[in-house]
């Protein structure tokens, strides 16, 4: 990670070609990571057994969360920090 100063210090094209292999190398890395998650997971269920929600019981879920989001917010978590995460999360 750069500090926005030194990346602004840049000539423009050195700050593009930062950015661009940036985004190329972020978008990679994404994706293997999330292939390499989903490999472990189909692993895991192959081993043990799994159960996977109907769209009711996930529903369910949601809300319980969102109790237990609503009871930490400006309670146990800070506001601000609570919403920022929040926000960043989605």
């Amino acid at each position: 990670m750069f500090a926005s100063a030194k990346v602004k210090s840049l000539p423009a094209d050195a700050q593009t070609a930062l950015l661009e292999t940036g985004q190329v190398a972020g978008n990679a890395l994404t994706r293997r990571i999330r292939g390499e998650d989903d490999a472990a997971f189909g692993r895991l269920k192959g081993r043990m057994a799994s159960y996977e929600p109907n769209s009711a019981e996930q529903q369910q879920w949601a809300d319980v969360f969102k109790q237990a989001r609503d009871r930490l917010r400006g309670t146990t978590i800070d506001a601000k920090v609570f919403d920022d995460a929040v926000r960043y999360a989605q």
